[in-house]
């Protein structure tokens, strides 16, 4: 299980997935479309500010910054 979390908290999820290649998808194009749309009900929120984590809370390995 993999789950999208906000950079500075990890506690706030924002979406969980199955797989590492859905996680990672949704984070390069969904959140890039609800940034670009200003979807997000926090407008301090970027595509940068969340990264992929594994269910013990560990990233791994994608975040937008490093895919951009």
């Amino acid at each position: 299980m993999y789950r999208m979390v906000e950079k500075k908290n990890h506690d706030a999820v924002h979406a969980m997935f199955n797989t590492r290649g859905n996680a990672e998808h949704h984070l390069r194009v969904t959140v890039h479309n609800y940034v670009k749309h200003s979807l997000f009900k926090d407008k301090t929120l970027t595509a940068d500010s969340f990264e992929i984590v594994d269910e013990d809370g560990r990233k791994v390995g994608y975040s937008y910054a490093e895919g951009a």
